[in-house]
């Protein structure tokens, strides 16, 4: 009875499975063999550019259907070729890809970095058909280089939409963390690359997954200022008051970034500008201490202008003073922020005294 084994003796088919699939195949001659081969092919989870061969006793198997076992013999992966892989992605030279792999060359050879060629075909743009090419050759899409990176990680970087496609169709985890805890959606925030951070939504991607700071894909496009990428994570419905490891908010963020319109953003969508992080700062203790005045202006409203943060209960106006923000100084003083409020160390007048004289006759007129 024919059945398929490999040289170590485990079945591949067994002779009743042998029978059932060529029952269920009515071909003949070398229509036969090429389903066979790749029957096998699928069966010992090896790509069709793997050279398979079937041997009937001493002899390949020809078109004539066996009627003893057969042995599997899968020809190694051919070595000392990786330049020339690897030079075929840069070139985009498809043609040069497939009689590389046919040789059969390993799909997921890597350079001393860990860069896989699917990590390459994700760095060049318009490397799709590549892409697909590698995949289908039993390419790793979730290979990780040294930095923790996939495929998906690179071509969220770069912006390449249709290589994310691509991955994301092979099953690519659209939520592994690379060494900083980044996600290729942080990543494609970062870059600012709106249509694969959609298509990351789309498939499903975790929106909320913190980075080893704590920061989440809102964190980050709030840092960076990156107004319609902000506006699509809370139209996703972003959290937009998850705080990183030091408690700070994406309002936090922007605020101290000067990132005006994302700060708009936030409030409009309802965060809340009195939210302390661990050092007891609100979002305007922030931009008073960076000396971010529009952004001072925005939070004003329906902030208490004399909360102090700790360790020494500074208020944004001694924050101001001490870091010789004129121009926010003066706009806290007409507010009326309290000049006359302490902290732990010293009354605010001595402060202004201490840090510049002409902070000090703003002062003293007010």
């Amino acid at each position: 009875m024919a059945c398929v084994r490999l040289p170590s003796g485990r079945e591949v088919m067994s002779a009743q499975e042998f029978t059932e699939w060529e029952e269920n195949h009515e071909l003949r001659g070398t229509e036969f063999h090429d389903a066979l081969r790749r029957e096998v092919s699928k069966r010992m989870q090896i790509s069709n550019f793997r050279q398979l061969s079937l041997v009937c006793g001493d002899q390949i198997l020809g078109p004539s259907r066996p009627e003893e076992p057969l042995l599997a013999v899968v020809r190694p992966y051919v070595a000392r070729m990786k330049a020339e892989l690897f030079s075929a992605i840069r070139k985009n030279a498809l043609r040069d890809m497939v009689q590389l792999l046919e040789q059969p060359c390993d799909p997921n050879t890597t350079l001393t970095d860990g860069e896989s060629l699917l990590h390459s075909a994700g760095r060049y743009g318009d490397r799709t058909a590549v892409a697909r090419l590698l995949l289908e050759a039993g390419a790793d899409q979730d290979k990780a280089d040294k930095a923790g990176d996939t495929p998906l990680h690179v071509a969220a970087h770069f912006g390449h939409m249709e290589v994310v496609r691509c991955l994301l169709e092979a099953g690519a985890d659209k939520d592994k963390e690379n060494n900083k805890g980044w996600t290729p959606m942080h990543i494609a925030v970062c870059q600012g690359h709106l249509g694969v951070i959609r298509r990351l939504l789309e498939a499903g991607a975790d929106k909320e997954k913190s980075d080893k700071v704590g920061q989440t894909p809102l964190h980050n496009a709030s840092l960076k200022g990156q107004l319609e990428v902000v506006e699509c994570l809370l139209e996703a419905g972003a959290v937009k008051s998850k705080t990183n490891n030091v408690g700070r908010t994406p309002l936090h963020l922007a605020a101290l970034a000067g990132h005006l319109e994302v700060v708009g953003c936030l409030l409009e969508a309802g965060a809340e500008k009195e939210k302390s992080d661990k050092d007891g700062s609100i979002p305007i203790h922030l931009a008073a201490e960076y000396g971010f005045l529009d952004v001072v202006r925005c939070l004003h409203a329906g902030t208490d202008m004399d909360r102090g943060r700790e360790p020494h209960g500074r208020t944004p106006l001694h924050l101001a003073a001490l870091h010789e923000r004129l121009e926010v100084l003066q706009y806290l003083l007409q507010a009326g922020a309290g000049k006359d409020v302490e902290d732990t160390r010293m009354a605010l007048p001595r402060c202004i005294s201490v840090h510049s004289a002409g902070i000090w006759r703003w002062c003293s007129a007010c």
